[in-house]
């Protein structure tokens, strides 16, 4: 299904502007914070702790994974979710902080 010309505006609108490079580095801290407590988070914990939409989430986290500054840890139920299949728990990747800086700008 093509995307819409609108919608591609959009989305390079929202790179340009540098709101989703702000978006991964709020979602890459929290992931990064959870990890240091031993406690990984999955995508829905993410929003809760972000206050970004699920959408959001998923493409920061996405790219995240792509750019290997995150990675699963496991995979299990959510006791806190809607469902019964078993949603993907996050940790950071142990790299350098120069690394990260490097990555995430």
């Amino acid at each position: 299904m093509p995307v819409k010309e609108t919608s591609i505006e959009a989305y390079l609108e929202h790179i340009n502007s540098g709101a989703a490079l702000r978006q991964r580095e709020r979602v890459f801290v929290v992931i990064h914070d959870q990890t240091n407590d031993g406690v990984p988070v999955n995508r829905n914990q993410l929003c809760a702790l972000t206050g970004l939409r699920i959408n959001v989430i998923c493409g920061r986290v996405n790219e995240l994974m792509e750019m290997n500054l995150v990675e699963t840890n496991y995979k299990a139920v959510d006791p806190d979710g809607p469902g019964k299949t078993p949603v993907e728990y996050l940790e950071t990747v142990p790299i350098t902080h120069e690394a990260v800086q490097g990555k995430l700008l």
